[in-house]
Formats: C-alpha cells, structure tokens, sequence
C-alpha cells in the first residue's frame, strides 16, 4: 500500500560523509558538523534532469536578522567526488561537484567560490536542481538553481573525464533539516520550459516503486539498461522515454511492484584484502558496519577500510573513534 511506499524512500539516499539522519521520506538532518547525503542510486550519465529540496531546519541568524553563518550546500556530485567532514568539504567544495549555499548566499564550481544574491532563507523554502549533459562522450554541461522558483545561479562546465555519472547531493551542518525530492512527491517548481527536463526519480532503480509520476503506456519502462553511479557499481534499470509530471491535483502514490532484499552480514575471516571489500557496495558494508556497532557513513572505500580495520578483533577492542555515536570536534574554516 502507500504506506510501504513511503517508508522505502529512505533507501534513494544515502550518507557519504560525516554523519547525517535520513527520514522515512527522504529528509536529511545533519548530525555532525558537515555531513553529506546523496543518492547514487539515482545517478545519470546523460539527458536533462530536476530535483527539489525543501528547507525545514535553517538554523540561527546573526542578532539583526541578516545573515545566516550556518552552511547549507545543495547541487551534484559524480562519481569521482569526495565529501571529506575532516576538512568541512561538501558538495561544491571539491572537485567534480557544483552546489549552491541557500543560506550563506555562494555558489560552489568545484571548489571555485563565488558570491549570489539569494533571499533570506526560510521554512518551507524550495530549492531547485537542473541538471543538462550534452552527451556521455563529451563531458560538457550546465547546472541551473532556482530558489521558490527564481533563477540565482548557472554553471557551465566540461570535465576530463570520458565517463561519468552525475547525483543529487546535499552538504549540511549540524542540526539544519531538508527534505529531497527528487521526483516521489509533486514539484513546486518544475522547469517546464525545458521539454526535455525529466525527474531525477526515473534515473533510479524501479522508479515505479517510489514515483508519483509514470511513463507514457508505449514506453517499455525496462527495456534501457544503465549503470549505477561506480559509487556502489550495481546495475539498475532506466526509461528511455519518460513523461512530463502530473499536476499536484493528479499527485497519487504508486504502490511497491518489488520485493527488497535484505542486506547480509560479511564474514571477514574470509576477506584476504580491503580491497576485497569493494565489491560487496555501499548497502552491504553499512548493514556489516551497524550489526558491529560501528559508523556506518562515508564512501565506499571509507566503509570498506573501516570494516577491515576491525578483522580479527572482539568488540571490546574496537577503536573508539570508530563506534557510532562518537564524534569528532572541529572547528568550521
């Protein structure tokens, strides 16, 4: 029913670094001082596509109600991107990622900071995400923003690399709350203008399980084989034809049409090498990580490393720094 619907959201995203809470419907709340969520599941190589974040939680303002010192950072990542909390490096913040501070005002060209005027920032506040590649062997692009449907900032950019896949990303201090959409609930905002523009929801693995919104009936929704995001290097399946969104009147859940299977434990004495961990992806190193007691967050090779680090050892002799729940105190740059 659409009750189980919802409550599977939360597997579109996924925490890359730090620590961060994610909802039942896909809201993120930062529990450390710069954690980052994104959904590679939901990862695209080509095409034009859109997604929503709502503002919830936008923290404290300075006394005249001015400006707002709390980071918000909002835009895509590829697969090459490297969220580091160490160093408060988010989206934007490194390269091969773009985002833009819905509460700082600044936007972020991997890395290349620059001032834009945004509104003051509140609840209920929608930022919007547009995503243009020109083609999977050309890495040319453009990222658009929007706030409550105005135009703040756009991106021009063209990578090095031959091929690369393109998520949703969120960077956010402690105690700030968003929620995304990228396609499950009706957008406030939608770029129709852009004929070509498609919900980043369809990007994802049965999008029909989650999605408001459906393909027209000639389109064969599991004939296009892609590639998720080399974050996890699982395979899903991808429309090649994909519908403009229904109007919010029309807004209606699609009930679940697959089963989840259910992440197992990893057995270490069998891995020989960290490396070895690699292939098991993101899910199943986080399930082996939660049943140890231990941060289940970050990238691929983090999970990895920080699982292999505690082969052969009992529970007791775990590194503290290493259990759920501990944190690290930093300063923000």
């Amino acid at each position: 029913d659409a009750s189980e619907s919802r409550s599977s959201l939360s597997t579109l995203l996924d925490c890359l670094c730090g620590e961060v809470g994610i909802g039942e419907t896909c809201e993120v709340e930062g529990r450390s001082l710069f954690g980052t969520a994104g959904a590679p599941s939901a990862a695209v190589s080509d095409g034009s596509w859109y997604y929503e974040v709502e503002v919830l939680e936008f923290g404290k303002v300075e006394a005249n109600g001015s400006k707002n010192t709390n980071a918000l950072q909002i835009g895509f990542g590829t697969d090459l991107f490297l969220p580091d909390q160490t160093t408060n490096d988010g989206v934007g913040d490194k390269e091969y990622s773009w985002s833009i501070d819905a509460l700082r005002g600044f936007a972020f060209d991997q890395g290349k900071e620059s001032k834009i005027n945004v509104p003051n920032t509140k609840h209920g506040d929608i930022v919007g995400c547009r995503l243009q590649l020109q083609s999977k062997s050309e890495r040319k692009g453009n990222i658009t923003f929007w706030i409550n449907g105005m135009e703040v900032s756009s991106m021009n950019f063209e990578l090095k690399t031959v091929f690369t896949f393109f998520f949703a990303a969120v960077s956010l201090d402690c105690n700030l709350a968003v929620r995304v959409n990228l396609g499950q609930h009706g957008f406030k905002h939608f770029p129709e203008k852009d004929k070509a523009v498609k919900p980043l929801i369809y990007a994802a693995k049965d999008f029909e399980t989650f999605s408001i919104y459906s393909a027209p009936p000639s389109v064969n929704t599991g004939s296009a084989v892609g590639r998720r995001s080399q974050l996890d290097r699982d395979t899903r399946k991808q429309d090649k034809e994909l519908a403009q969104p229904l109007s919010e009147k029309d807004e209606k859940i699609v009930s679940p049409v697959v089963s989840v299977q259910t992440p197992q434990d990893i057995d270490l004495e069998i891995v020989k090498e960290e490396k070895d961990l690699l292939e098991y992806g993101l899910e199943q190193l986080k399930f082996a990580l939660k049943r140890r007691g231990l941060k289940c967050g970050g990238t691929l090779h983090e999970r990895a490393k920080r699982l292999f680090s505690v082969k052969g050892k009992s529970k007791g002799e775990y590194p503290q720094e290493l259990l759920a729940g501990s944190k690290k105190k930093k300063k923000r740059k």
